[in-house]
């Protein structure tokens, strides 16, 4: 959680990091580089959290993993 939680924060930050940014000309290649990252980020905690809690020790407990 407190990765996620920073992460969340630092979205805050991010605009006058890029106001004061040593090389403006590279902003648009540095926010989509971000953006992929934090995508990437995403899906790899999204995909692993589903093979987390699925399998037999999860089946007993309601809702059952088979309706996801």
């Amino acid at each position: 959680m407190g990765i996620l939680g920073g992460g969340f924060y630092f979205h805050n930050m991010s605009l006058s990091m890029v106001a004061n940014a040593e090389h403006p000309e590279h902003n648009t290649r540095n926010i989509l580089i971000g953006f992929g990252l934090v995508f990437l980020t995403y899906c790899v905690i999204g995909v692993t959290g589903v093979y987390g809690f699925t399998g037999s020790a999860f089946v007993d407990f309601e809702p059952s993993v088979n309706l996801i």
